[in-house]
């Protein structure tokens, strides 16, 4: 079968359902635009870091076929189109808009286009869907359209500038918590290491004595983990009265501490809305944004770090400093 047909020579194109239409008909330019819109998508899809976003806009493309259907289907088409638009596809838009925005927030001034390469072909494809949007509109004076249709349309605008700011903002934390890393290691590099897993196991039981002591004098069961410099667990100690909960916080808290290298009270301030490192804990789940990690330091170089769990924050952190005054 020949991909020309020479049928549309003479300046016209037929709709499903037999009828024909001028090429630059209102109907055609709504159509034509959603293609634009599907064919800007792809190129956004090859481009995404991020598997859950190329699968998010390969389903919306999908979909885009069935709008380019009804758009280009005339009365007794649509008749026959068994797969339309429908209430289902809106609440899905919907339902990502929220739940990004209740993560990701919403920026606070306009977003100029062109933050990552991902974030701006999305950009492009938003803005054919708003052309389309608006030849639709008129479109739907004479030749009324499924209120399904313009809604849809109308939302996947919407949705598409929610995917961009996350797009943005995921991408923005990695570059961060990149240049954090980088610059810690340059840091720490400076300074010789300090071997923290040959000859101390004295030394961690008594700082586990020490918090230990801490603890049982406030009434607070706590666990208590100790890792070297790169994260890894070199000691743990656990109250069976403490939440068993607090075994993989302790290790993680510990771990975040020496990842960092600050206490996680500090990253927790750091980690908050509208501060440098906010949706640092989405990078690496293992991060704890709370207090009761601490840093372990030799000649100001952080070469472990501590975790406490089990009590409130402020007494997570008083007893693991017991356990810090022992180190020093």
């Amino acid at each position: 079968m020949s991909i020309y047909t020479r049928t549309g020579d003479g300046g016209e194109t037929a709709l499903f359902g037999g009828s024909r239409v001028a090429k630059d008909s209102l109907r055609v330019w709504c159509y034509g635009s959603m293609d634009e819109a599907n064919a800007a998508l792809g190129v956004a899809r090859v481009h995404m870091p991020f598997p859950e976003h190329a699968d998010m806009i390969l389903k919306i493309q999908e979909r885009l076929f069935v709008v380019c259907a009804e758009l280009a289907s005339d009365q007794q088409g649509l008749s026959m189109i068994k797969d339309r638009v429908g209430p289902e596809d809106v609440i899905g838009l919907e339902k990502f808009i929220d739940n990004s925005g209740a993560e990701y927030g919403r920026p606070v001034s306009f977003v100029v286009p062109g933050q990552t390469h991902a974030s701006a072909h999305v950009h492009v494809a938003r803005t054919a869907v708003r052309r389309a949007e608006r030849y639709m509109t008129t479109l739907n004076q004479s030749e009324p359209l499924s209120k399904y249709l313009q809604e849809y349309i109308n939302r996947l605008s919407d949705a598409l500038f929610a995917l961009c700011y996350e797009i943005d903002f995921r991408l923005g934390v990695q570059a961060i918590a990149r240049q954090v890393n980088i610059a810690l290691c340059q840091a720490f590099n400076q300074k010789e290491d300090y071997n923290m897993d040959t000859g101390n196991a004295k030394l961690w039981e008594k700082m586990a004595d020490a918090a230990w002591a801490e603890s049982e004098k406030i009434n607070v069961p706590v666990s208590m983990a100790i890792a070297d410099a790169h994260g890894h667990l070199l000691y743990f100690r656990r109250n069976p009265n403490t939440i068993l909960a607090s075994l993989n916080i302790a290790i993680n808290k510990a771990y975040t501490s020496a990842a960092m290298k600050m206490d996680t009270q500090t990253l927790s301030k750091l980690s908050q809305p509208e501060q440098m490192l906010y949706g640092i804990n989405t990078v690496d789940p293992k991060l704890v944004v709370f207090g009761g990690g601490l840093p372990l330091k030799r000649d100001g170089v952080v070469v472990g770090a501590i975790g406490i769990s089990g009590g409130s924050v402020d007494e997570d952190i008083q007893i693991a400093l017991k356990a810090v005054e022992v180190f020093q």
